[in-house]
């Protein structure tokens, strides 16, 4: 427990909010396995910090999504040449 604590710490720190979000995810599901009682106010938790977490970074990847496909028109239209993983007109 000490080490996730540090983990969760150094994640806060460091500005990284993913580790954090995936080892709460974690946590909640390790501590969940094998019981079938309502889960503790500290799954409920970690649930909660996972699932607001992780809705912050699908929204960052959304964006870089668009981002991207506004990028690949952008290669395409100078009609730069193939390259791996994008495929000529692709939309």
């Amino acid at each position: 427990m000490a080490e996730e604590t540090i983990f969760f710490a150094t994640a806060i720190a460091r500005g990284s909010s993913a580790p954090f979000a995936n080892s709460a995810a974690i946590a909640a599901a390790t501590g969940a396995r094998g019981l079938s009682g309502v889960p503790t106010a500290t799954q409920q938790t970690n649930y909660t910090i996972a699932f607001e977490e992780l809705n912050g970074e699908i929204a960052k990847l959304r964006t870089l999504e668009a981002e991207l496909k506004k990028f690949e028109q952008q290669l395409e239209a100078a009609g730069v040449p193939y390259t791996p993983g994008r495929w000529p007109g692709q939309q």
